[in-house]
């Protein structure tokens, strides 16, 4: 018969195969996923992502990391549709509730990131969507060989074009003689030769059209940057 040592030894060992029973809580973590890893998008699912990396395994990441590929030219360029913007965790399964704090980076690293982060771009008469870095300047398609410009949109509630969250009224405004204001509220509302005043609210509805993946990351580094003025601010005070 076995002694009591060994039952007892034995009933623990089957104790801590059980979910939730073991001392050390197994990290659903698979890896670190290095910035500028090319990744193709699944699905989103709150905060996070299902990504496919180019060796066909699947992590959940952290959603304000996806960075769209540019489309500067009409070529493939593999399957990816996405970019990390920084170095994250990537798990198997079952990730956190929220994304994890990552310790912040230099104020320098982070400010960089958030210029060479995406926006939209439109040319200028064929009105080419194509999505590329903002701190790319003005610059020539070279599909079209038209101008390229930003995209904007209008937000006047009583814009005749007024889109929507997912189809938007875009244009691009390229001629520096006419006020940049919104090119359907001019024709709408008779505004050629209009006054400084009655132009003012027109000027504030006409803003730069803004990516959805970029809004999320510019909170996310705006939280960063805080952080790592805290850092540098209790390095100092411990000096």
């Amino acid at each position: 018969m076995f002694s009591y040592h060994w039952i007892c030894l034995f009933c623990l060992v089957i104790l801590s195969m059980l979910p939730g029973c073991s001392n050390n809580e197994v990290s659903s973590t698979a890896k670190q996923l290095e910035a500028g890893t090319p990744v193709r998008l699944i699905a989103e699912e709150g905060d996070f992502a299902i990504i496919e990396t180019n060796d066909t395994e699947q992590y959940y990441v952290d959603l304000g990391l996806l960075k769209s590929r540019t489309t500067l030219t009409n070529e493939i360029e593999g399957q990816h549709t996405h970019v990390l913007s920084a170095t994250t965790d990537a798990y198997l399964d079952d990730p956190p509730d929220v994304p994890a704090e990552q310790k912040p980076r230099s104020i320098e690293k982070i400010s960089n990131e958030q210029a060479s982060l995406n926006r939209l771009y439109m040319t200028e008469k064929t009105q080419r969507q194509i999505i590329a870095p903002t701190n790319m300047g003005l610059f020539v398609d070279q599909v079209t060989g038209e101008n390229v410009w930003p995209a904007y949109t209008c937000h006047n509630p009583d814009c005749p074009k007024k889109g929507t969250d997912d189809d938007p009224y875009l244009f691009v405004l390229f001629d520096r003689s006419k006020p940049p204001i919104c090119p359907a509220c001019v024709r709408a509302f008779q505004l050629s030769g209009a006054g400084q005043e009655e132009l003012t609210p027109y000027l504030r509805w006409t803003r730069p059209y803004e990516l959805e993946e970029k809004k999320r990351r510019v909170k996310q580094l705006d939280a960063e940057r805080k952080r790592a003025y805290r850092a540098l601010k209790e390095s100092k005070q411990d000096n």
